[in-house]
């Protein structure tokens, strides 16, 4: 029974005193992945592809407009689908400029804090903008009119 012990130890890769071992080495690694996404700061170029597409640009703004909103907010107040405003959601998490928060059932996606100074002050600035309220007037009308509207 000691062979087929040591054999089943052999097989099922590293002992339990190697775990233990290797354990502590995972926080480090992890710690230096947070410190390499803190300091890792977004490029203006990167930034401005981002809104150049006109979706993400509607979503920024009504974000910047209202707080945080659901998808599903989105999905109406822009008249598109699903898939597409999900999307193009995660193309602007990914560069860190929105957050996802979840609560409950629902996904709440909002403005990081984390976003360079400079990147906020363009934030501000279009979300000012008179000219855009004038141009996106419907998509602010579409979420006022239906708050809630997720099933």
């Amino acid at each position: 029974m000691d062979a087929l012990s040591s054999q089943r130890k052999e097989s099922s890769g590293a002992s339990k005193e190697t775990r233990q071992l290797l354990t502590p080495l995972r926080k480090p690694i992890n710690i230096w992945i947070s410190i390499c996404q803190y300091i890792y700061t977004m490029l203006p170029h990167q930034f401005f592809k981002l809104l150049s597409d006109e979706t993400r640009l509607r979503c920024l703004l009504l974000i910047a407009r209202h707080g945080s909103l659901r998808v599903c907010d989105l999905t109406s107040a822009l008249e598109e689908s699903q898939p597409k405003v999900s999307r193009h959601l995660a193309q602007l998490r990914a560069l860190g400029v929105f957050k996802d928060k979840r609560q409950g059932q629902w996904v709440y996606y909002g403005i990081s804090r984390d976003i360079p100074g400079w990147c906020r002050k363009v934030i501000e600035g279009l979300a000012a903008s008179r000219c855009l309220q004038k141009e996106y007037r419907a998509d602010n009308e579409r979420l006022r009119s239906n708050p809630g509207s997720c099933h």
